[in-house]
């Protein structure tokens, strides 16, 4: 995918692939090997009158940059490496997923922004490096009641890099994630098994102090 705003001269672009393994050894499950390269520019002249920072018209949260949302499509560079899972439907796990992600500056002098295209740290000299940190997400999904109730959970680490340690605080971050919903023709079922689980995630959250998001939503 490819975007670009000539007037302000600023774009980015996402490269993706991967290998999918299938065998009769391996029954219906199958594992799916991924790579990810997204790039956006930044201004790299904040004072000089000219935008050249990317900004995504859409941007959407828990998932392309990491769940955790540090890092955004905007003065940003994120290479990931992905293991998909896709067991038998007899675990009711329609899928898992591990993904690693190395997050970089494009400009050092620009922003950098999370996945709700806000700044969270800037600096103007450009002296702090350009390397943000990385994040590991571990996600799986759950049928509680497929099709109407389906658990989408995980946990995530976050790992500060130079940038990160020159410009502030730079502690680790964890999160742990759920959402709980269905397709569209059940979004607005009252669905118990979605909130109880819910409710005991964000308990476990609490006690392993971890960030804790928790969302009822379609999936």
């Amino acid at each position: 995918q490819v975007r670009t705003l000539s007037e302000s001269g600023s774009g980015g672009f996402a490269v993706a692939g991967g290998y999918t393994l299938a065998s009769r050894r391996m029954g219906s499950t199958r594992l799916r090997l991924g790579a990810e390269y997204d790039y956006c520019s930044g201004d790299d002249d904040p004072d000089d009158g000219d935008h050249g920072t990317f900004d995504p018209l859409f941007p959407y949260g828990h998932y392309y940059q990491g769940i955790q949302d540090t890092f955004s499509w905007k003065n940003g560079q994120d290479l990931a490496f992905k293991l998909d899972v896709y067991p038998p439907k007899t675990t009711r796990v329609p899928h898992a997923e591990v993904q690693y992600h190395f997050f970089w500056l494009t400009e050092e002098k620009d922003g950098w922004f999370n996945a709700g295209l806000g700044q969270i740290r800037r600096d103007s000299t450009g002296s702090s490096g350009n390397f943000v940190g990385t994040e590991l997400d571990v996600t799986m999904k759950y049928a509680l009641l497929d099709p109407f109730a389906v658990l989408w959970f995980g946990y995530a680490h976050f790992f500060p890099g130079e940038y990160v340690d020159d410009t502030g605080d730079d502690p680790d971050r964890d999160l742990c994630l759920d959402r709980c919903g269905g397709p569209p023709a059940a979004a607005s079922l009252p669905n118990p098994h979605c909130q109880a689980i819910a409710y005991l995630l964000r308990i476990v959250a609490s006690e392993q102090r971890c960030t804790h998001v928790a969302e009822l939503q379609e999936i």
